[in-house]
């Protein structure tokens, strides 16, 4: 029988503007299963993003905030879940990779740095142990001479090799639950197809659920087990 992980139960999220408060996803509830890769579809600013942003608690403030609803991970609320403890759970059980990597990536840290800093807070691992696994990373996302892109910097990568190291940086923490936004948007269509078929490999090795969100109706076709329409 497959686990309930995630349950989205209501969520309102609103965002501060001339005028006052006004909500940019009303009552939204769905749910997702194990190992299981949900699309969440809807057309431009209907909220998708904002949706991930509330569930990861990573909304701009001030000038945003949940109003009402409850986010559920293993039946914890995530919504009232002290900011530490939350701090905790994103990027080890809940991972994010975002949509445009050289917006989220460091610029003057170099690709191997990046993802050894996450290997080094989540899990604890000494310097030398964490840039290991930062390497076997690249290796395990299918990055051509691993060990020598260690010391390049984002601007030296490709689009698809930057989503790549995004794709590193998200698995570095092992987690239960992917936030996928749009991450093959920037991506010319044989580079797409590469990531997407890359994701599909991970989710099945690591027993990892996804949320895909997308306006693209032939990513969804290739990658999704249920949509949910916004």
């Amino acid at each position: 029988m497959e686990e309930t992980l995630l349950v989205v139960d209501r969520l309102t999220t609103s965002f501060h503007l001339q005028n006052g408060w006004f909500p940019a996803i009303e009552d939204l509830s769905f749910n997702l299963k194990s190992n299981e890769t949900l699309a969440l579809v809807g057309e431009s600013g209907c909220g998708k993003s904002v949706t991930a942003y509330s569930i990861m608690n990573l909304l701009p403030k001030p000038g945003s905030r949940i109003d009402r609803g409850r986010v559920l991970f293993h039946g914890r609320d995530l919504v009232s879940m002290p900011a530490a403890e939350m701090r905790s759970l994103r990027g080890s059980k809940l991972a994010m990779i975002f949509q445009e990597p050289m917006t989220s990536l460091n610029p003057a840290l170099t690709i191997g740095q990046q993802i050894a800093e996450v290997l080094y807070y989540h899990n604890g691992t000494s310097r030398k142990e964490a840039s290991r696994g930062a390497l076997e990373l690249l290796e395990q996302v299918k990055i051509p001479a691993a060990a020598s892109r260690m010391n390049d910097y984002p601007h030296h990568l490709s689009g698809g090799m930057r989503q790549r190291v995004m794709i590193a940086m998200a698995l570095a923490g092992r987690p239960e639950i992917m936030l996928a936004d749009e991450p093959t948007t920037a991506l010319d269509v044989t580079i797409q197809a590469q990531v997407l078929a890359l994701l599909d490999d991970l989710k099945q090795e690591l027993n990892m659920s996804m949320i895909f969100i997308t306006h693209d109706m032939g990513v969804v076709a290739r990658v999704a087990d249920r949509v949910a329409v916004m």
